[in-house]
């Protein structure tokens, strides 16, 4: 079994120091004032060891003044594990205070977390580091569908008999105060058997396993079944043929596969003499298509053409109308006068008009009057012009006639063409069809059977992933079952050794108090490893004290039976036990029982006040504070 030692307490930082002296086996006494800095000698151990310490956080409000406002700071304990030397240093602050440096006696450091939950995985906790040396399992335990692994800080909790625990509850105060979990009986029933035997820690690792495998085996259940039912849904029936039978399949499909196409490369062969038909019919193909081509283009011209000579009949008959217009406009003038600017538009009588002035009295221009007004000469030259634009387009109209005709008669000589060579391609296609549609039956057959090959490879993939799931959950099953037979097995004898770790602890217990509570005629522990004093009729609070100080000493002693060992380190931190509500007398008779230690191969590190221990202790101060001084002292 493990044991721990601490051999020095160190304090560093920018403006406070301390270094304790040399601790040895043993009882190790710290005395000091009131002020003096007890409980923070305490507190600095157990803030280098990884626990919780509430002055240490400085986000609270009640913290460590000196403490908070120094910098660079840490602790660092000299400590032996089973008589290993090393060196444990923790700095102070939020963003450091995750991380514990271990040097090891050859000067080697390594960087533990603290918290699992800021850690990277596959690396272990400071915790696991710490109880793996100490020779302790870590286990994972459970409660209902939570679990979490235990912890060194969580057997501290009977390890470190601190001031700010009520002495009733026994187990120090967790982190989190009045947290169901981490306090619950359970828990605490636990804490006490991985102390008090080592077997008990290799149970509890069994039942964190067999809680691991609980849950594999249902997620490969509900894997297992879902999968079924998904691949169900794709068409897939998983329970028709297994793998090995597909496979049988795929591969008859295959050598069908290579026969079919060993038929096809022959057929294909056979096809080698009308190679001179196949180009024959390559030749007429191209021909077919440039003719294509070509009567496209001639029917995009006739088109183009068409739609020119049409636009040219619109302008043709559009001229007539204004030539017509024209001669109307010539005989009106001839025979009526109308326009000229000497007659009135209103009554059309001559007027005698002055040159340059307007019937309207403006100013004009002369030649601009006549932009208006034309005589019968330039009419007849307006009608010859307009008649001399009519003999043009018709001109033009007779030419676009003539070259439609010559296109149609062009198209139709295309479409003899086409007919010629299609009838020739029709007549050279009719050799090589004989082998085309064996060819193509058989190609049928080459495409059948890769769809088969494909469609059974498919399902051989969905049935040896089911397969390997199903193998998976019976594996898992069986795994579970398996273990849970051996924890079934192993829990009587598990069982006998609880009661026989019970009945020793049981026997010190009771020795240690009716010693040292003359009113206690008998005490035990119960069902839940919590104390009981005359059957459960003594309660008086004056116990409270005594009960708890003795359950760690009860501890303590059966960790140093040389033919029985406990998991328990041999190692006790008292801190400041007159300020729970003791008596003088009745904290000396507690203190008294140490000395009934056969060996001495243990520590006890007690912090307490000026002279208040037992005279049997006296021989064991370490260091004493005096009234006035303090721990930390300034550099």
């Amino acid at each position: 079994m493990g044991r721990l030692k601490i051999n020095r307490v160190h304090y560093n930082g920018d403006k406070y120091t301390y270094s304790s002296p040399r601790l040895t086996d043993g009882v190790n006494i710290i005395e000091a004032g009131n002020g003096g800095g007890k409980s923070t000698f305490s507190a600095l151990i157990c803030y280098a060891l990884g626990d919780y310490v509430q002055m240490f956080n400085f986000s609270k409000t009640e913290v460590h003044f000196e403490i908070k406002n120094d910098t660079n700071n840490f602790v660092l304990l000299e400590i032996e594990i089973n008589h290993e030397a090393y060196i444990i240093k923790r700095y102070f602050g939020q963003k450091t205070n995750n991380m514990i440096i271990v040097q090891d006696k050859n000067g080697k450091e390594e960087s533990l977390y603290l918290n699992r939950q800021h850690m990277p995985e596959g690396q272990s906790t400071y915790s696991d580091w710490l109880l793996q040396k100490l020779d302790i399992e870590v286990v994972d335990v459970w409660q209902g569908t939570s679990h979490f692994k235990v912890n060194f800080t969580d057997l501290f909790r009977l390890i470190h008999y601190d001031q700010g625990t009520e002495p009733k509850k026994i187990y120090k105060e967790h982190k989190s105060d009045n947290n169901f979990i981490s306090d619950s009986a359970h828990i605490r029933k636990v804490i006490f058997e991985l102390l008090v035997g080592h077997r008990f820690s290799d149970f509890y690792a069994m039942l964190g396993k067999l809680r691991e495998l609980e849950k594999e085996r249902d997620a490969k259940k509900i894997l297992f079944d879902n999968f079924g039912v998904l691949a169900a849904e794709m068409g897939y029936d998983t329970s028709s043929q297994p793998s090995s039978e597909l496979l049988r399949k795929v591969a008859e499909d295959n050598l069908e596969l290579q026969r079919i196409q060993l038929i096809r490369n022959e057929v294909k062969s056979r096809k080698s003499d009308s190679s001179k038909f196949e180009q024959q019919i390559q030749q007429l193909r191209q021909m077919l298509v440039l003719k294509e081509q070509e009567l496209a283009e001639v029917q995009t011209h006739l088109s183009n053409v068409s739609f020119e000579q049409r636009d040219l009949i619109e302008l043709k008959e559009e001229l007539i109308r204004e030539v017509s217009h024209i001669n109307k406009i010539i005989f009106s003038h001839n025979t009526l006068h109308l326009f000229s600017p000497d007659h009135c538009p209103c009554c059309f009588n001559k007027v005698e008009r002055v040159s340059g002035v307007c019937l309207c009295g403006s100013e004009i221009k002369e030649g601009q009057s006549e932009r208006f007004f034309y005589n019968s000469q330039e009419y007849i030259e307006i009608l010859r012009s307009k008649q001399k634009s009519v003999e043009t387009i018709e001109v033009a109209i007779n030419s676009c006639g003539r070259e439609i005709t010559s296109l149609q008669e062009v198209i139709k000589q295309i479409h003899i063409n086409l007919e010629n060579i299609r009838s020739q391609l029709k007549e050279a296609e009719q050799h090589t069809n004989s082998n085309n549609q064996e060819l193509l039956q058989l190609n049928e057959r080459v495409y059948q059977l890769r769809n088969a090959i494909q469609d059974s490879e498919n399902r051989i993939k969905i049935i040896e992933k089911f397969e390997g799931i199903e193998r998976a959950y019976k594996k898992a099953k069986d795994d579970f079952t398996s273990l849970q037979l051996r924890v079934n097995n192993t829990q009587d004898a598990i069982e006998q050794l609880i009661q026989a770790q019970i009945k020793r602890f049981n026997a010190i217990y009771n020795g240690f108090m009716t010693i040292t509570l003359k009113e206690v005629t008998s005490a035990e522990i119960n069902e839940y490893y919590m104390p009981v004093l005359n059957d459960g009729y003594y309660r008086e609070a004056s116990s409270d004290v005594p009960k708890r100080f003795l359950y760690f000493l009860t501890l303590l002693k059966m960790s140093l039976d040389s033919k029985n060992r406990i998991p328990f380190p041999q190692f006790l931190l008292i801190d400041t036990p007159e300020n729970l509500g003791i008596d003088r007398e009745n904290l000396n008779k507690c203190m008294d029982r140490i000395s009934e230690l056969q060996s001495t191969d243990y520590q006890i590190i007690l912090t307490t006040g000026l002279g208040k221990y037992p005279n049997s202790l006296s021989g064991l101060v370490k260091q004493t504070i005096n009234e006035g001084e303090k721990l930390l002292r300034l550099k």
